[in-house]
């Protein structure tokens, strides 16, 4: 797990899992998103994992600041219909 960003309102956490993994039986892996003003949380995986992670690149390419990235990330979080509850 690595944490690649962090604001006010988004977390996003890139999860890789290697072969022999609990679990894994390819590397695979996804992105955790956190929409922390609605409490919601989505997990990426697979071609939408994929198409966010090439989203990501290019918009990285044009030095964006952290509104153009909420913005960005806004996009999938609307995905995202799971209320986040602390336990």
């Amino acid at each position: 797990m690595m944490m690649l960003y962090d604001s006010e309102a988004y977390a996003v956490l890139r999860f890789d899992l290697e072969p022999g993994d609990a679990g894994a039986t390819s590397r695979r892996g996804g992105f955790d998103i956190v929409d922390k003003r609605m409490r919601r949380e989505i997990f990426l995986s697979g071609e939408l994992a994929h198409s966010f992670q090439q989203g990501a690149q290019a918009l990285s390419a044009s030095n964006p600041d952290p509104e153009q990235w909420d913005e960005y990330i806004a996009r999938f979080t609307e995905l995202g219909q799971q209320p986040l509850v602390m336990h």
